[in-house]
């Protein structure tokens, strides 16, 4: 049986913000814009034509890619780029951390393996300002693949629900520090970049009497998928070399079944939840592709849905990839009041989720407002 989450309107759309590798500061200096020639240099394949390097490691299929450029992280990492995102995130919705309840970070690229990523964000966050008080917002990982951020925003709005204040979510990837040498078609892929969202209680706010606002309905469930997915084998403890710690190829056999769960899951969530499927105008996925996003929005059902992504501009951002979206969606101010859209991932190790949620004036005028 998978999660099935019903609509709910005591939740509220506080902030969105995106943090890529050249806003680390010093501003600039942590972070490069990526071409595909200097992709092909950095791991040694200058002069290899981009389709033909991407087809030179791994098969065809529906995650070929479709980058213009990426950003990868110089002397940084994922809490940096978290820690940035959250900050953007704050700042936008007039928040200090220690108004927070809690605080979410979701990766498949963190910096230890260990020492969960959110206390320190949290730590990062406050600075200076840290004192004694142990009452600090509660602050955990979600480990959900491509997954997580969708995860960690199901996760803060029950918490909402149990009473809880604003809940920061953030999802940050460095894949740029995970990959194998030569492996040029996961390289031209994949970006570096981190997305956050702030969602609090609508209490006190019209939204609360409004039914049908914000969260419109959502699904979440796993299916096992054949193959060899792209994920990082190694175990743990380490054992072997280092190249068993970095992304491995997909093989045929999983880029097909995960083929069909991007056909499979898009279309149970739209079925579950069918008014809201008519109400969609904007899909916003896990990008890997074109054509896999294509899938998504076919399978989804909502014929008049547009698919918005920022794939060509940073490539695959991993889990951040709907929270990157739905940010610059709100900043290019195409969404009115009102308007639907759809997140949803699904990702190598067969886990999914999405759901719908209908933008208020205030998440969208907010986004105009802060850029």
């Amino acid at each position: 049986m998978s999660l099935r989450l019903p609509p709910r309107a005591d939740v509220r759309l506080l902030a969105t913000a995106v943090a890529l590798p050249t806003d680390l500061a010093p501003v600039g200096q942590r972070g490069r814009v990526m071409d595909e020639a200097a992709v092909l240099a950095h791991i040694g394949h200058v002069g290899v034509p981009g389709a033909e390097a991407a087809n030179a490691t791994e098969p065809q299929s529906p995650l070929d890619a479709e980058v213009t450029t990426r950003q990868w992280v110089q002397d940084a990492d994922a809490i940096d780029l978290a820690v940035e995102a959250g900050r953007r995130a704050l700042a936008r919705a007039g928040l200090q951390v220690n108004q927070l309840s809690a605080v979410l970070c979701a990766s498949s690229t963190p910096v230890s393996i260990s020492a969960a990523m959110a206390p320190r964000v949290v730590a990062r966050l406050q600075g200076e300002a840290a004192d004694a008080s142990i009452f600090l917002p509660c602050a955990h990982d979600v480990r959900g693949g491509g997954v997580g951020a969708l995860q960690a925003w199901i996760t803060a709005q029950g918490l909402i629900a149990q009473g809880a204040g604003p809940v920061l979510v953030v999802a940050a990837e460095t894949p740029s520090k995970f990959l194998q040498p030569g492996d040029v078609g996961t390289a031209l892929r994949y970006g570096d970049g981190a997305g956050a969202v702030i969602l609090g209680p609508a209490a006190g706010t019209d939204l609360a009497s409004r039914p049908g606002a914000s969260f419109l309905g959502g699904l979440a469930g796993q299916r096992p998928l054949a193959g060899r997915p792209t994920t990082i084998p190694g175990p743990l403890p380490p054992q072997g070399g280092p190249q068993a710690y970095r992304f491995q190829k997909p093989d045929r056999e999983h880029l097909a079944d995960l083929g069909r769960l991007w056909a499979q899951a898009p279309r149970a969530l739209g079925e579950a939840f069918p008014a809201a499927r008519a109400d969609t105008r904007y899909v916003l996925p896990y990008g890997v592709s074109h054509r896999q996003m294509a899938t998504a929005v076919e399978a989804l059902g909502a014929t008049q849905a547009e698919c918005f992504h920022e794939l060509a501009r940073l490539g695959c951002v991993g889990a951040a990839s709907p929270l990157v979206a739905l940010h610059g969606l709100l900043a290019s101010g195409r969404p009115d009041p009102g308007c639907v859209v759809c997140l949803v991932s699904a990702a190598g190790n067969g886990v999914w989720a999405g759901f719908f949620w209908a933008l208020d004036e205030w998440a969208c005028g907010q986004a105009l407002v802060s850029g």
